[in-house]
């Protein structure tokens, strides 16, 4: 596995299409689509079952979700001699992608962030807005009344 099961869950969570999103983890971790289903629903999350076998979630809820790293000098599991994944991409292809997706999450959770702290300040501006003018028209009444 390339990414955390936190880093899967974020990007299923975040995804606008999430059906063909598992797809994509799948082949970013260089795994099945069951092992992805495995990891979303052991966070929780209702997967729509469009398609699966019960016998192949099954096989891998056997499977150990937590993946070794591969030493240097050694091949994982589907891998050829030079360094290509049965996908057809090398590691170091999927590693740097995986870095840049991590990446760009941290910038949009920062960002989502930023946003959040902006509503609340645009919230208390408003509030502060309205007192000054219910004050404006209490001071506006004594003016007139004293005209």
């Amino acid at each position: 596995m390339q990414m955390s099961e936190a880093e899967i869950v974020r990007s299923y969570i975040n995804a606008t299409n999430r059906s063909s999103q598992i797809d994509i983890l799948a082949q970013l971790n260089a795994c099945e689509r069951d092992k992805i289903v495995y990891i979303l629903e052991n966070a929780g999350i209702a997967v729509p079952k469009s398609g699966r076998k019960k016998e192949q979630v099954a096989a891998v809820k056997k499977e150990s979700v937590k993946a070794e790293p591969v030493k240097e000098g050694t091949m994982a599991a589907g891998q050829d001699k030079k360094g290509q994944t049965a996908a057809g991409l090398p590691d170091i292809v999927k590693q740097a992608i995986c870095k840049e997706m991590c990446n760009i999450q941290e910038k949009i959770d920062t960002i989502v962030e930023q946003i959040g702290y902006c509503k609340e300040a645009l919230h208390e501006a408003e509030e502060e807005l309205h007192q000054r003018e219910k004050e404006l028209d209490l001071l506006n009444g004594y003016l007139e009344g004293g005209a």
